[in-house]
């Protein structure tokens, strides 16, 4: 008789630390409930089973810093510079939400930015969608710094502006800002 390995049903899993790491890494996109399960453990313990994951795998390296992103947070910040230390070319936008979420806004946001401006202009309105995880004002002035450099006005553009928490105040005053027979202040 043949013996059928069935997938594991959550509600079975849930509390079973490594299982549920297991069950996370095969879902695509990874559910809210599974992630809220993996809160309830210690992060360190987390982070210790994504690490052997890793060291084990690397190909699903990119759902292991999802992971610890979403659940360890400031937990896994070493790891996570360590991994950024040694990332593959293509590896940008896996990094880009774990980097935002488990080291603080400056450091984060200076390390994918600093990426950018290591880059040449060729696909920098493809790689921008990095910046949306952090949803910060300051991607703003960010984009008018490297203003020169925009080739390709895309939608990337748009709507990494829109998640950057801008104004309308800020909005006017930037259509404004070449107009001259308009006063900004």
């Amino acid at each position: 008789m043949q013996k059928l390995f069935l997938f594991p049903v959550f509600d079975q899993i849930k509390n079973d630390l490594y299982r549920l790491i297991d069950y996370s890494f095969v879902q695509y996109f990874t559910e809210d409930i599974v992630i809220n399960e993996l809160q309830k453990f210690d992060k360190n313990e987390v982070l210790k089973r994504l690490k052997e994951k890793v060291s084990y795998n690397r190909a699903i390296n990119y759902k292991a810093y999802e992971i610890a992103g979403k659940v360890a947070g400031s937990t896994a910040r070493e790891w996570m510079k360590n991994e950024w230390a040694e990332r593959q070319e293509n590896e940008l936008q896996i990094f880009a939400e774990p980097i935002a979420k488990c080291l603080g806004f400056k450091e984060a946001f200076e390390l994918i930015t600093n990426e950018f401006e290591k880059g040449d202009n060729k696909y920098l309105s493809e790689k921008i969608s990095a910046l949306l995880y952090f949803q910060h004002e300051q991607t703003l002035d960010w984009i008018e710094k490297v203003s020169n450099r925009i080739n390709n006005v895309s939608s990337e553009w748009g709507h990494l502006a829109a998640c950057s928490k801008f104004t309308w105040k800020e909005l006017i005053n930037g259509l404004l800002w070449d107009a001259p027979e308009f006063d900004r202040t």
